[in-house]
């Protein structure tokens, strides 16, 4: 993993942690190059760690299927493990644990919801291929969500099905949102949000149990990518 901490971090102040966790073919260095957390991070003094995932081209085991007889949930234990490290090496705040990804590592992100929830105090996706069944997430309490996915994204389809790179039945973004907003026991309408770049579309499930709040930005235009941008990293 790379980790990066603030020149102003403070020992003796628990800090927050955002784990940033890459995609399919992705390592930490380029994840923290394109998503720019670390720049964030000194501006608001929390701590960033970018894991590393496994084999070439590296991944994550999101859909929690047993690969070469495996554990299905031996990356879940690995993150969980880096949990625990890092909160022996710092002070850190168990309330505000955050987990953020792109693409496959957004999958892994949603895996890790519904596995560690009773670490976790929110997530967000970027472009993400969302592969673990929902009907089989079961979770101590429900977790907030931001989700970015652009409509025209040529890798995990906005519309769902495969792609030209993945014969893979990606879920419809839409209707996936939807249905983790249901899971949260939120409002069944979301509220239109105002106030956005022209090339962006922005709805908020709200009213959802425990306030875990779902906010479903699309990116009209938008292809298999994380920009960097504040926009993009409002989570």
């Amino acid at each position: 993993y790379l980790l990066h901490v603030p020149k102003s971090h403070d020992p003796s102040a628990p800090a927050p942690l955002v784990i940033v966790i890459h995609g399919f073919a992705q390592w930490p260095a380029n994840q923290a190059r394109v998503s720019q957390w670390n720049k964030l991070a000194d501006e608001k003094g929390f701590i960033v760690v970018y894991p590393s995932g496994t084999k070439f081209p590296k991944r994550w085991r999101a859909s929690a299927i047993s690969v070469e007889g495996k554990d299905p949930l031996i990356d879940v234990k690995f993150l969980s493990d880096l949990m625990d490290k890092l909160g022996g090496q710092y002070r850190l705040d168990p309330a505000r644990i955050y987990v953020t990804g792109l693409s496959n590592g957004a999958g892994m992100t949603f895996l890790l919801s519904c596995t560690l929830s009773d670490r976790i105090a929110a997530i967000g996706g970027v472009a993400g291929a969302y592969l673990y069944p929902m009907e089989r997430c079961q979770r101590s309490r429900p977790i907030p969500m931001m989700v970015f996915h652009g409509d025209t994204d040529p890798v995990v389809p906005y519309l769902g099905g495969p792609s030209r790179s993945f014969e893979i039945p990606f879920p419809p973004i839409p209707v996936w949102v939807e249905k983790y907003a249901t899971m949260n026991s939120c409002q069944s309408s979301p509220t239109s949000i105002e106030g956005l770049p022209a090339d962006v579309v922005g709805v908020h499930y709200s009213g959802c149990d425990q306030g875990a709040d779902v906010i479903f930005y699309t990116i009209l235009g938008g292809g298999h990518f994380q920009d960097g941008s504040t926009f993009a990293r409002q989570l």
